[in-house]
């Protein structure tokens, strides 16, 4: 089953524990603490995060994202390296929940030994001695466009033996890359998340239930988007009807330039809900 997740943008704490419980009444599977706008490497932060982990509503990933990557983390490697380091060992010995995810960007997971180590020592993985209940996305973002190097890239993070999940977005410039994408969760062995940005990404979003993603992203709402395209949890619960998407779902289009505004997907959507057609 393909989980749906809510990024959440965390300026304060009370406000990101009450958007986490909004996420898990609007029926999202986990929500994912974006903590790059409020972490700068203190401590005093540090341990803000920690408690929201410990009082989420919910399971969740935490991504502490760097700006080469889209997200607006400046701070020190170090000290971010340090919070994975805290935040995936919350749990051992059963002492409290940490997060059920941490996204570490591939580019800075393979930078150096040293980085490598240490978040391997703070994840679950085959070769982990220590009790951890947390897991790692690997992940990698272009907001340009298809990376030249794509397939060599999600091959490496594929074989990387600490990853529990691979990520890859990127800016969808026509159909044709959302087909790739598309096709990418049946390509390599472990479970992944490949999703377009932009409108041409809308697609991939949507229909990962078809194609096994592991995970698709739906915002609270329309003003708190952390990627272009991504949809509501309203609409994609709703008016996209995902949690009916299967393999075995037939696949409509309309076919047309510009198709953005069209009110097709709110007529035909509700017309195959009605006759029961999948």
């Amino acid at each position: 089953m393909t989980l749906i997740c809510v990024p959440i943008t965390v300026t304060e704490i009370h406000t990101a524990l009450a958007d986490a419980q909004a996420a898990s009444d609007g029926g999202a599977d986990l929500v994912e603490y974006r903590i790059d706008e409020f972490f700068s490497g203190d401590g005093v932060e540090e341990d803000a995060i920690v408690g929201l982990v410990s009082k989420s509503p919910m399971p969740c990933i935490v991504t502490c994202r760097i700006g080469a990557e889209g997200g607006a983390y400046d701070g020190p490697e170090d000290a971010r390296v340090s919070l994975f380091e805290r935040l995936g060992t919350m749990a051992d010995g059963g002492n409290a929940a940490g997060p059920r995810y941490l996204d570490v960007e591939f580019a800075a997971y393979k930078a150096s030994a040293n980085i490598r180590q240490k978040v391997n020592l703070a994840v679950r993985h085959p070769g982990q001695h220590r009790d951890l209940a947390t897991s790692l996305i690997l992940s990698t973002h272009d907001f340009d466009g298809r990376p030249g190097d794509l397939l060599r890239r999600l091959s490496a993070m594929d074989g990387e033996a600490a990853a529990a999940v691979v990520k890859i977005a990127y800016r969808a410039r026509s159909l044709r890359d959302s087909m790739e994408i598309l096709d990418l969760p049946r390509a390599f062995r472990r479970p992944m998340i490949a999703l377009g940005m932009g409108e041409f990404g809308l697609m991939t979003r949507v229909l990962a239930p078809k194609f096994g993603g592991f995970l698709t992203f739906a915002s609270l709402r329309p003003t708190s988007t952390t990627a272009p395209g991504q949809p509501t949890l309203r609409d994609l619960i709703d008016l996209y009807r995902v949690r009916s998407i299967g393999r075995e779902t037939a696949v409509y289009g309309v076919v047309g330039w510009p198709v953005t505004q069209s009110l097709s997907p709110h007529i035909h959507n509700a017309g195959f809900e009605a006759i029961g057609h999948n």
